[in-house]
């Protein structure tokens, strides 16, 4: 059966609904994309039998309706070497043609019986989300999530919802992420949910050019819809540790920092701390905060001063630089607030542009 179709637009179905495609090596059909034509429209998908991403286009033409299962990447490099607007599929479920000017490529196509799709959400909670919003907790979010196999729960980020307010964490336990934002939540939908890390770039690809997102929650699955694409996973039935708790709301120790220099201090002590715990010192007396970190069974070391806005305390913390690191990197203020009770106690890294979130990280022992 031929099928006219944009060559762009088929470019980025395969590269959005095919993002999951070989991600399950033990089952082999999930090596190759489900492509289905009927009613005008071209749907690609992919799986790694927890999880489905799709993405839907509009054919130029059609001669029916059909499915069958293909290599994506055969299909792109075929695609790709090619530079006219449209181009021709003519397709069966045992082989491919892509037909140009000067002859055609074809590679073999599968049955799609055995390609495993997710049902439809049945009595889903559904909520449009600002993706701007989704998508900023995404890229700070998956730098704090465990990957941990024992404690599954970690290894996404949790999203709470009641009333108007959403609040979601990331959290390893060492490094901490959490924030909160409100929303027209006018249908007063309420859960809890473990979003994973597995599909936080899927989820970022569908979020590129739209103002919000929906999402639905059922009772086996979570779903991201945006315009003509759909990324689906089944939930996480762990429990989400009470992360509230380990955050300590009496801080009587205040240190201003300025975020750059410290970043870049952190960065260059972090090459000269033991490789296996990254333990970088923090001094602090009054005005200076000396930062700190070595290898005794190499001999090396590195030693930096930096002026500080202090609370007349004097302190030393152990943190692990790799974690600063990544805390710091998630500040977009250039005077930075660290908040702590005791040099035992976890550390609250404050960003004066977002107030309600939360950046903690434990310290080490000295």
């Amino acid at each position: 059966m031929k099928i006219t179709i944009n060559r762009k637009s088929f470019l980025d179905a395969l590269s959005v609904g095919g993002a999951l495609a070989g991600k399950a090596k033990s089952i082999p059909i999930l090596e190759q994309v489900l492509i289905r034509v009927a009613d005008n429209t071209l749907t690609v998908v992919s799986s790694n039998s927890e999880s489905q991403v799709l993405k839907r286009i509009s054919i130029v033409e059609s001669e029916g309706n059909i499915s069958f299962c293909a290599n994506p990447n055969d299909l792109s490099k075929a695609l790709k070497s090619l530079n006219t607007e449209n181009i021709t599929l003519d397709a069966s479920i045992e082989l491919v043609k892509v037909v140009h000017s000067k002859g055609c490529i074809e590679f073999p196509a599968s049955s799609p019986v055995a390609f495993p799709i997710m049902p439809k959400s049945e009595d889903a909670k559904v909520v449009t989300l600002p993706s701007a919003l989704l998508k900023d907790w995404i890229n700070i979010g998956r730098n704090f999530v465990s990957n941990d196999s024992f404690k599954p729960a970690m290894n996404g980020m949790f999203i709470s919802i009641e009333g108007n307010a959403i609040t979601c964490c990331a959290t390893d336990a060492h490094k901490l992420f959490s924030d909160s934002a409100t929303f027209d939540n006018t249908d007063n939908v309420a859960f809890d949910v473990i979003v994973s890390s597995q599909i936080f770039p899927m989820i970022l690809n569908i979020l590129n050019d739209v103002e919000n997102i929906n999402m639905l929650v059922d009772s086996k699955n979570l779903s991201f819809m945006s315009g003509s694409s759909k990324v689906t996973t089944r939930k996480i039935e762990d429990v989400y540790p009470n992360f509230r708790m380990v955050i300590p709301a009496n801080n009587q120790i205040k240190i201003g920092v300025n975020r750059d220099e410290f970043k870049q201090a952190i960065l260059r002590t972090s090459l000269f701390t033991n490789a296996g715990t990254s333990l970088a010192k923090l001094e602090i007396k009054n005005s200076v905060m000396n930062i700190i970190g070595q290898d005794i069974n190499f001999g090396k070391g590195s030693y930096e001063e930096i002026n500080i806005e202090n609370s007349n305390s004097e302190l030393t913390i152990g943190v692990k630089a790799d974690y600063t690191q990544i805390l710091l990197s998630a500040i977009s203020t250039e005077n930075l607030i660290i908040e702590l009770s005791s040099p035992d106690r976890p550390l609250i890294f404050k960003d004066s542009n977002y107030p309600n979130m939360v950046l903690l990280l434990m310290p080490m022992k000295l």
